[in-house]
């Protein structure tokens, strides 16, 4: 079934949903017209499904495929099911841009090793989204696809989603040692929520991506890991070694990030002045006033950013925390967004008033979010005259208040 087209220049992309025979039949002519690309999505598990589209495949030439997009999500999909899509992979070996969507399923070593067979086959592959959220992965099934990922030695872009898996160390650990041979990734992400890798995994994580020489885009989604300092100290090391990097998303929230940790990301910080791009979660983890100003110390040293994120939820900051916060947006005068949270502090009207104060002294702003709720802000007067003042600032496109 036909969704929409795009236009571009030269051919004309097509998104087709396959759920039916019948939508594979209708993929066949699409493939017929004059000067297009399909994006495809399967959203099926029925094998018959898949045997007719296999066969289909091997009658459209391969550069027709743009894109190939598996999303079974919590449909109580099994081993044999898996057993299928790793079949059909086999037929994309061509497509460039895949990705793959199983999250909320219960699936088998068995499984996970039959996926990893198709995904090993995706010789040309350089984007490749992978999508294991709540799935019974576990650490034995993460090497399968580990070593399935290692052969698409063209990836540039890779994203993981492994989170709520049961992972400990010893997962992570075979991920830095089945990823040695591709060395030409620019864009990584990887998610590893509620997972337990400890300060270990951190480490494990640090020596993979100092492998990653090229990299431009790194994202490491580490909520409720059990990462402490030493982990954190890990990651900043590794980061060191990536020359060119221009975005870092740092998602350590509800975990053991303090006083040391802290340091290791300000002496990052005075040693990465040429990063644009930053997002630092750090919600629940028990900072503290001191350390909170210890951090906005790195942060005027980041002069080259032009989009900052930061979430400092429920971390004992009071007025002193925010006056930092602004002191060191003043001195980031390439920013253009804006995103900070602190919500569950104690910062009071002074301290919300000090950070838009900073944020007026920006001149290039046009995107703003702020979220102050439970802040013990006083009177709804001090909040209509805080509202107020954000639309003095001119270059703003969107904002977002909440307080």
């Amino acid at each position: 079934m036909v969704k929409d087209i795009l236009k571009s220049q030269k051919f004309t992309l097509i998104n087709h949903n396959i759920s039916s025979i019948q939508d594979v039949e209708s993929l066949v002519n699409l493939t017929k017209q004059p000067l297009v690309r399909i994006a495809l999505t399967i959203s099926t598990s029925e094998k018959q499904v898949y045997n007719k589209l296999e066969q289909a495949i091997k009658s459209i030439e391969k550069e027709l495929i743009a894109k190939l997009s598996i999303v079974i999500r919590n449909k109580g999909i099994v081993d044999a099911d898996l057993a299928v899509i790793g079949e059909v992979l086999k037929s994309f070996k061509d497509t460039k841009d895949i990705f793959i969507q199983l999250d909320h399923n219960n699936f088998g070593l068995d499984g996970f090793k039959a996926l990893s067979t198709g995904i090993q086959s995706l010789e040309e592959v350089e984007k490749l989204e992978l999508d294991l959220f709540q799935t019974n992965l576990s650490n034995e099934g993460v090497e399968q696809i580990s070593k399935a990922i290692n052969h698409c030695q063209k990836i540039i872009n890779l994203n993981l989603n492994l989170g709520k898996n049961d992972i400990t160390k010893q997962g992570v650990k075979y991920i830095q040692e089945q990823f040695k041979d591709i060395k030409s990734i620019t864009n990584f992400t990887i998610d590893l929520f509620n997972n337990k890798i400890g300060n270990e995994g951190a480490q494990h994580l640090s020596k993979l991506i100092e492998r990653f020489c090229d990299l431009e885009y790194l994202s490491f989604q580490l909520n409720r890991t059990e990462i402490e300092c030493k982990g954190v100290n890990y990651f900043t090391v590794g980061i060191k070694h990536i020359a060119n990097l221009q975005t870092l998303i740092l998602n350590l929230n509800d975990n053991k990030v303090q006083g040391e940790g802290v340091k290791c990301l300000v002496e990052f910080l005075k040693s990465y002045s040429s990063l644009k791009n930053l997002s630092l979660l750090l919600n629940n983890n028990q900072l503290g006033q001191e350390n909170i100003i210890n951090l906005c110390k790195g942060f005027s040293y980041a002069v080259q950013l032009e989009h900052l994120h930061l979430y400092l939820n429920n971390n004992g900051i009071m007025q002193d925390g925010a006056t930092s916060i602004s002191d060191a947006i003043k001195k980031l005068e390439l920013l253009k967004t804006v995103s900070i949270s602190l919500q569950k502090n104690n910062i009071g009207n002074v301290g919300v008033n000090e950070i838009i104060g900073g944020i007026q002294c920006l001149n290039h702003v046009s995107y703003l979010n702020l979220n102050f709720s439970q802040n013990r802000l006083s009177d709804m007067k001090a909040k209509k005259m805080l509202e107020k003042s954000i639309t003095k600032i001119p270059s703003i496109f969107y904002k977002k208040l909440r307080i």
